[in-house]
């Protein structure tokens, strides 16, 4: 049979970076990835050590980044340590990819970080366990790590100030948050940030990275007990 008209109306073949842009959707059958999503995803199902991952494109090139389970009694992980599961978690997706992608995989950029914070308390007797609580709630909300009520930090979110006035204002024994500085750090620096110099009101973070909050020093101001 001869066709003798031009077919019309018809799409080109998508690439591979159109397809990772399109919106997100089911894995094809099998388990095989076919947009971002689905690559972070099977990601967290390679291991249980990857605790999240984000995938972007970098000029039509798949990177995957991943932030490991810590060991015991460690806030943050010793990235030296896990340059096998990276290798692993690559093979893992480039064996899963419908598209036949090898993604980038790489570890989350962890920003260090020191914190120094000013809050105003409505009772002027002193209690060391105000101190815990206000270091407890804001480690927990700037972590990367999730719990039962909270995602963990967000890739890329900035940390300021505003963070704090709001996490802090519901807490009984204060009466208004009044001041904060963030000190970046290197891996290398043993010194608190506060005893370096003056900090900053906030930190910007990229869309790979996600803080790493080393040391919280909390002043209380008590109320003046003067008539």
């Amino acid at each position: 049979m001869t066709n003798y008209f031009a077919a019309e109306g018809g799409l080109n073949k998508e690439d591979p970076e159109m397809i990772l842009r399109r919106p997100p959707g089911k894995l094809l059958q099998r388990d095989r990835a076919v947009h971002r999503d689905d690559f972070v995803a099977l990601a967290q199902e390679s291991s249980s050590q990857v605790v999240r991952a984000k995938a972007i494109l970098v000029n039509g090139d798949l990177e995957l980044y991943f932030l490991p389970l810590p060991s015991t009694g460690m806030l943050y992980p010793d990235l030296d340590h896990y340059l096998g599961l990276r290798d692993f978690v690559a093979s893992y997706l480039a064996r899963r990819s419908a598209l036949g992608l090898r993604p980038v995989v790489k570890f989350a950029q962890l920003v260090l970080f020191d914190l120094s914070v000013e809050v105003l308390l409505k009772d002027s007797r002193v209690m060391l366990e105000h101190e815990e609580v206000i270091s407890d709630r804001i480690r927990a909300h700037f972590s990367p790590y999730p719990d039962v009520e909270r995602e963990g930090w967000p890739f890329g979110r900035a940390l300021s100030m505003k963070e704090l006035d709001v996490l802090l204002g519901d807490l009984t024994m204060v009466r208004h948050f009044t001041s904060a500085h963030f000190y970046p750090l290197t891996s290398q620096e043993e010194v608190p940030g506060w005893e370096r110099g003056l900090g900053a009101a906030q930190i910007q973070l990229n869309k790979t990275q996600l803080p790493a909050l080393r040391r919280i020093r909390v002043k209380m101001i008590y109320p003046s007990t003067d008539s």
